[in-house]
């Protein structure tokens, strides 16, 4: 009784905080020349304009295609302090500094999905639409994805089955959406519960790949409509409009949120109400047809990168990146106290905006810093290219789907902080968990994720080509 009361007051707690997300973008190129090497890090600092994105094949090569790899550790590492820092440090009733500390999966989920668009767009763009380019980028994603999301979810249901009130019945409605990996494009209620919470709370995390899925989806489409904007400065105004659509889009949906609370009443019952169940979060947090507009923003940045990837990089143009990069970090700091800490000081014709961090409300600011990162040598992307990021960054794929099981295997140790004392060990503690879910991961990552994903590349290529 207490191991299941343990881990019902966790799941709780996913349904508040919501589950977070999914590194599952595909990494750059391994040949970047110079990334790792000091000498060649050292002459491009020096002389901007010799360090030029370059193509490779169908790839792009870029400076610092890497630090997107350590931005994919951010992102999940955000994910992990969101789900981690209410449980394992559990001040009741939580303070400011809690509240704007266990508030990053906003930032996180964004930079994946933005991170995502830019990545497969670079990678992808040109090859699928050569022949037997769409079959190659579809195997290569399922390959990337599936088995270790398999296992995993495999895991946590066989357990949840096996210890908890998971019935046979919820398990046949609920598993042809999981293994489709389409359990975010419906909001369907079973047992009282939307289909994402239906198998517990790994699972419940997976919503993101499901999202993910959806891009790949309509990733052709996107990948016609871009390549017939002539220009890269046609491309940044399509961004800009973009963004004005989507900023529109979270305050509509603000402002029809009691209709649109009422309309899940009337179609799915009481379970829709507002709340961590309701229709209305599904629709402005989890489902794909809101958050395709951070993907499709990552790949118009993308081929803004691509268009610009012969002109040479002068020292003034560096500088400006760096400008930029700092006012971007700067505004997302100022938007997640706001947002988080301090909702109560946003003046009223601003009050959509804690809204909008369930979906686009940091991703103009992402983008700039991805852009930057991608195509300058500066102190962010040196940074981000640490051979510990990388190595973390390629790893955080396992680290997003492992991190709540090794979290709840610890929860159970973890008081309510009452005193400085109890502060000090629930701190101590956490740290430890940190640590021991990114070690996990790498383990994983090297042992299981990496083998199967090109066991099951090769297999399906050789299949699809003897067909």
């Amino acid at each position: 009784m207490i191991l299941r009361g343990a881990r019902s007051n966790f799941e709780g707690l996913l349904h508040r905080t919501g589950p977070g997300f999914a590194s599952l973008v595909p990494g750059p190129s391994k040949c970047h020349t110079g990334v790792g090497h000091p000498r060649v890090q050292r002459a491009s600092a020096l002389d901007p304009r010799q360090r030029r994105p370059r193509m490779r094949g169908n790839l792009i090569d870029g400076p610092h295609l890497s630090a997107l790899t350590g931005l994919r550790f951010v992102a999940a590492a955000a994910v992990l302090i969101h789900h981690s820092l209410p449980v394992m440090v559990d001040i009741s009733p939580p303070t400011p500094i809690m509240l704007f500390a266990g508030a990053f999966a906003a930032e996180g989920m964004s930079l994946f999905f933005v991170v995502s668009g830019f990545l497969i767009y670079l990678n992808y763009s040109a090859s699928i639409r050569e022949p037997g380019g769409l079959r190659q980028f579809l195997v290569r994603r399922f390959a990337r994805i599936y088995p270790l999301y398999f296992l995993v979810v495999a895991y946590d249901v066989l357990v949840h089955f096996s210890w908890y009130s998971l019935s046979g019945e919820t398990l046949i409605k609920v598993i042809p959406w999981y293994l489709s990996l389409t359990q975010s494009w419906i909001y369907l209620s079973i047992s009282n519960e939307p289909i994402i919470y239906a198998l517990g709370s790994v699972p419940s995390i997976t919503w993101s790949i499901s999202t993910e899925i959806f891009f790949y989806a309509v990733f052709p489409l996107l990948c016609i409509a871009i390549v017939r904007i002539p220009s890269a400065a046609l491309k940044i105004l399509a961004m800009l409009i973009l963004v004005m659509c989507s900023y529109g889009n979270s305050a509509i949906l603000f402002l029809a949120r009691p209709d649109i609370i009422e309309f899940g009443v009337r179609a799915f019952g009481n379970v829709a109400v507002d709340g961590p169940n309701s229709f209305y979060r599904w629709l402005a947090y989890f489902a794909p047809y809101v958050r395709v507009l951070e993907f499709s923003l990552g790949c118009l940045v993308a081929a803004v990168y691509m268009d610009l990837s012969n002109r040479k990089i002068s020292a003034w143009e560096v500088w400006a990146a760096t400008i930029a990069t700092v006012l971007a970090l700067s505004l997302i700091l100022c938007l997640h106290i706001l947002m988080f800490a301090t909702p109560n000081l946003l003046p009223s014709w601003a009050r959509f905006l804690p809204d909008s961090a369930m979906n686009f409300g940091f991703a103009p600011f992402l983008a700039v810093i991805i852009f930057c990162c991608a195509r300058y040598v500066f102190w962010l992307s040196r940074w981000l290219s640490r051979p510990w990021l990388i190595l973390c960054g390629e790893a955080s794929y396992a680290l997003y789907l492992l991190h709540v099981i090794v979290i709840a295997a610890f929860r159970f140790e973890s008081p309510k902080v009452t005193t400085v004392r109890t502060l000090v060990g629930s701190l101590a503690q956490w740290l430890f968990v940190l640590a021991v879910c990114v070690g996990v991961s790498i383990l994983v990552y090297r042992v299981i994720e990496l083998p199967a994903r090109r066991s099951i590349r090769n297999l399906l290529t050789r299949t699809v080509g003897s067909t």
